[in-house]
């Protein structure tokens, strides 16, 4: 897996061809912010917002957008929104883990 570095030139990648974007907790704060950031560098990028509570009055044009309510620290709910997100849009570019649950082995 290869980390995101954050930059003014690694953030034109979502202004050429539009892409696929999955957003955990993603209708508030940071998150919802990071959604509207992406929006506006690429209005037809896709965007999919995993959250407990959709956003209120989302400007994200519903052709575009995604929004899978769900308790984001059910593993189980969150593989079901990948799966979702990736039904409706073939595919999923990237990923910013806002909020999140980890695997343990312990």
């Amino acid at each position: 897996m290869s980390l995101f570095h954050p930059s003014p030139t690694s953030l034109n990648a979502f202004t050429s061809t539009p892409k696929t974007i999955l957003i955990t907790s993603g209708a508030s704060g940071i998150g919802y912010a990071t959604a509207l950031h992406l929006h506006t560098l690429n209005p037809l990028n896709n965007i999919i917002l995993l959250n407990k509570q959709p956003p209120r009055n989302s400007p994200l044009p519903a052709s575009h957008t995604l929004i899978h309510t769900c308790n984001i620290t059910s593993w189980l709910a969150l593989r079901t929104g990948f799966e979702k997100a990736h039904a409706r849009f073939s595919r999923i570019d990237a990923i910013f883990i806002n909020a999140s649950i980890t695997e343990s082995s312990n």
